[in-house]
């Protein structure tokens, strides 16, 4: 008996102390893929681009389309919220007739937080109150056909 006790308390700490080693993941595109020299600027279009890296995680809306492809890499431990470890976003900036025209790196380091503003606005239209829901289906009929017993 005093050795099961002693193999119990071994295998739990085993338990404990794996459940407390961190889980990476990785999210967006490969960027150990991308290397600087495989697109060239004036020469690559965006269908060879989306050949070599696939859709873009999102494309600006603005006169000139860039193209945004973020990789992240994160670090959880346990329950707690995730570390990021590494982000890099790989900015391509197309011309109108869709050649590459400027393609930068963007490192954790050099990007901006984005600043999450709390207000809310409410949306307008169809409002529903207590009476509506309780007599509102009055004098409708049922479209529902009863099923047959056969």
């Amino acid at each position: 008996m005093k050795n099961f006790t002693k193999k119990t308390f071994f295998l739990a700490l085993c338990v404990c102390l794996t459940s407390c080693a961190p889980t990476i993941t990785n999210h967006g595109y490969n960027n150990e893929k991308v290397i600087p020299t495989m697109f060239k600027v004036g020469q690559t279009t965006q269908d060879q681009v989306q050949q070599e890296l696939g859709s873009p995680s999102t494309i600006s809306s603005f006169k000139e389309p860039v193209w945004y492809y973020v990789s992240k890499k994160t670090s959880t431990k346990s329950f707690y919220k995730p570390d990021v470890i590494d982000q890099q976003t790989l900015a391509l900036t197309f011309s109108e007739t869709g050649v590459l025209k400027d393609m930068k790196i963007i490192t954790k380091d050099q990007s901006k937080p984005v600043k999450i503003i709390e207000d809310r606005t409410e949306p307008k239209g169809y409002e529903t109150g207590v009476l509506r829901e309780v007599f509102g289906n009055f004098g409708r009929r049922w479209s529902a056909k009863p099923a047959s017993s056969k």
